[in-house]
């Protein structure tokens, strides 16, 4: 009995819905007669159109009821051809009953994204922290969370033990003991920084339900840095008596955990010179200038300049104590205590008496008779005859003693060859 039904699709091969990640190299399909006068293999057809239009290949049959498609190249394995195929079939007997049956298939080589890390890469923290998190994208077969893996190794290269997570839709965990531990907060001994600070090693290896992964785990870094920065010095040094000294500027030395090393080994973020401070504070109020940075060495120190806008005068208008208030902030903000360094600027007219060469040893000295730093030696030369007034003060620069007040000396070389003792 005659049935008025085209051929129908029996197979196909990739089978509808099917994910491949090795390339085809051909397209089989099998149709079934339902009428009773046979397939018209001939009239019948096969078409893959894939993300990039049809692809070309020679069509071939079985002679029974197989259309055979084989491509005149392999797909590619470098993602270039990745995405949905169609198969297109049309199915025809020897009395022109005619269908049309499409097909698809998945064709994925590539490996998902990492989009987003926490903490990103490059990013500097100055809190603790007890996890990692990166977001993942697959365009095509999909995020396999239960096989990608993340991981974090510290700045010793130990590896960080925990917990993956995931959310079961695009994102993995990585979950730990709080870092810093608070039995490691303290600053260790060198004085660079709590153990836990340096730079953190962040990998994650994607994988897709296809299996498809990187060759190696993609890695982010990130610094933690918890100490603040320090002043190493100042120029002139705290305590310093310029005598006669032409004085334009004063710096700043900072460092921020280098201890000689690269800045990439090192435990600080480096020095933020945008933020960091330098004031000086005279006689006459605060003194105007202009603070030029000067660029971070290799080991991450770095120091800050500041340009009077006019020079002390050697009048004697400009003498007096100075003090220097110096803040370094570091890339992480952290921020040191306020440091302070003074000294002492002091001019002589032409013609007055010059004193020059000033002894003080030691500068600091505690006359409570306890036999440790009693007595100091004073010492200096004189241009010409003159009053000397010689004052002790406290470390608070207050003036506690006058040793001398308005003597007479010759000029020369004037040494009190016995020790001045201060009573406490």
């Amino acid at each position: 009995t005659y049935q008025p039904t085209a051929p129908i699709l029996a197979d196909a091969t990739p089978p509808d819905g099917e994910k491949l990640k090795t390339p085809p190299q051909q397209i089989k399909v099998k149709l079934t007669d339902q009428s009773g006068t046979g397939v018209n293999l001939d009239r019948s057809s096969l078409q893959l159109v894939g993300p990039k239009g049809l692809i070309e290949g020679v069509l071939t049959n079985d002679g029974i009821g197989t259309l055979l498609l084989t491509f005149n190249r392999f797909l590619a394995t470098d993602g270039a051809d990745d995405g949905f195929y169609t198969i297109r079939v049309i199915s025809q007997d020897n009395r022109e009953n005619q269908a049309t049956y499409t097909v698809g298939f998945l064709y994925d080589t590539t490996p998902p994204q990492v989009t987003w890390t926490l903490p990103a890469g490059g990013a500097i923290l100055n809190n603790g922290f007890n996890s990692v998190v990166a977001r993942l994208f697959d365009a095509h077969a999909g995020v396999d969370l239960t096989k990608s893996q993340i991981r974090l190794t510290g700045p010793t290269g130990a590896t960080i033990t925990g917990e993956q997570q995931n959310d079961g839709l695009d994102t993995i965990k990585f979950q730990f003991a709080a870092i810093p531990s608070p039995s490691l907060s303290s600053p260790s001994e060198k004085g660079i920084g709590p153990e836990s600070d340096g730079v953190y090693k962040l990998t994650v290896k994607p994988e897709d339900v296809l299996e498809n992964t990187t060759p190696e785990p993609i890695e982010f870094r990130f610094r933690l840095d918890t100490a603040p920065p320090r002043v190493v010095k100042t120029e002139p040094a705290d305590n310093a008596v310029l005598v006669n000294t032409a004085l334009t500027r004063i710096s700043a030395a900072l460092d921020d955990g280098g201890n000689g090393l690269p800045l990439s080994a090192a435990k600080g973020s480096g020095i933020d010179l945008s933020q960091s401070t330098i004031q000086l504070t005279g006689p006459r109020g605060e003194v105007k200038g202009t603070l030029t940075p000067n660029p971070a060495s290799l080991d991450g120190s770095s120091s800050l300049t500041f340009v009077f806008q006019s020079p002390l005068s050697f009048d004697g208008t400009d003498d007096g104590r100075y003090v220097m208030t110096v803040v370094a902030v570091d890339k992480a903000s952290n921020r040191s205590e306020s440091y302070q360094a003074s000294f002492v600027y002091d001019t002589v007219q032409t013609g007055s008496p010059v004193i020059s060469d000033i002894s003080v040893q030691p500068v600091a000295f505690s006359p409570n008779g306890d036999g440790a730093s009693d007595t100091t030696r004073i010492s200096y030369i004189l241009s010409s005859p003159a009053k000397v007034t010689i004052r002790v003060a406290d470390d608070h620069f207050n003036m506690v003693r006058t040793l001398i007040e308005g003597g007479a000396f010759d000029a020369g070389e004037r040494r009190r060859n016995d020790a001045l003792r201060v009573a406490q």
